[in-house]
């Protein structure tokens, strides 16, 4: 019978266990996402405040922005959406929330998608169904994940209209205001104006500093 020695089996042992060392390393670099000068910085698309936001502004201009040609890569969508509402951006707590998330997707940026102007009236008129009449003014603004400074803002125009209500047999009520499809009609028509600015403001790493409305 063959018999090895212990001094054989721990000479053994060490290039077998550098191996597993740099299989190891090999596997955490795999995983990890890649970094370096030459990578694009991300952008994370929020909607902000939670408990206003403007429905779905955010996740189409997410979209309008990653058919566009710019000079930054954006933070994926899916989780972005996931962070909102788990995430509770109220509007007392913004200024520290929203830097933070936006490091959390590993985003240098976070672009904030809010209702500047919000108004809505519930109208019951004395002849003809009841309706409702909605404002709505977009502002987004590019904030630095590092130090929460808004580097960027861009206002839209402000947009108004008008939808009939369907009848109930109790009292016209209007719909709580994330579900409001007046309000994402006005919202997307914001956006119409305002993607174009965005994209041209964001086609460059240089630009940022400067002022946009």
């Amino acid at each position: 019978m063959t018999q090895v020695s212990p001094t054989a089996i721990r000479g053994r042992r060490r290039p077998l266990a550098v191996a597993f060392a740099a299989l190891a390393a090999w596997a955490v670099v795999g995983c990890a996402p890649a970094s370096g000068p030459a990578d694009p910085p991300r952008i994370a698309v929020f909607a902000v405040p939670a408990d206003a936001r403007v429905p779905g502004a955010a996740a189409e201009l997410d979209a309008r922005l990653r058919d566009a040609d710019l000079a930054f890569d954006l933070a994926p969508a899916a989780t972005l959406r996931f962070l909102e509402v788990r995430s509770g951006l109220l509007d007392g707590a913004l200024e520290a929330a929203v830097p933070r998330l936006a490091r959390r997707t590993g985003a240098a940026y976070a672009l904030t998608v809010r209702g500047e102007v919000r108004e809505r009236e519930l109208v019951t008129p004395d002849a003809g169904p009841p309706y409702e009449t909605a404002t709505v003014r977009l502002r987004l603004d590019l904030v630095a994940a590092d130090d929460g400074e808004v580097v960027r803002t861009w206002r839209g125009p402000t947009r108004s209209g008008r939808r009939t209500l369907e009848p109930t047999d109790g009292e016209p009520v209007l719909p709580p205001w994330n579900d409001d499809p007046l309000v994402r009609a006005l919202g997307e028509e914001g956006l119409d104006a305002l993607t174009p600015d965005v994209v041209r403001g964001l086609a460059s790493r240089t630009a940022l500093r400067s002022s946009g409305e």
